[in-house]
């Protein structure tokens, strides 16, 4: 079963050797729980904790590029194309 995806797997073996990539997937998928629902939900809960991760990280970095008010406006725009 193949739990990284594909364009992840092609950037790890332009940057890493083959064995090393085996090892890499081998520990993410012992870090995953058996059950395929619980499997599934640890990929989904990860995915989101990255994602808010990232979010946190950019943000001081943003709020030094924009203004205020430029900053309020892409925030505005950035929550209503996460609910759509």
């Amino acid at each position: 079963m193949m739990i990284i995806p594909e364009r992840i797997e092609v950037h790890l073996r332009s940057t890493m050797g083959q064995e090393e990539v085996r090892n890499a997937r081998s520990v993410i998928e012992s870090m995953l729980p058996g059950g395929k629902l619980a499997r599934n939900v640890a990929i989904l809960i990860g995915g989101t904790l990255i994602a808010q991760g990232l979010a946190v990280v950019t943000a001081p970095v943003l709020s030094r590029l924009y203004s205020p008010a430029d900053y309020g406006v892409f925030n505005l725009f950035s929550s209503i194309g996460l609910i759509i």
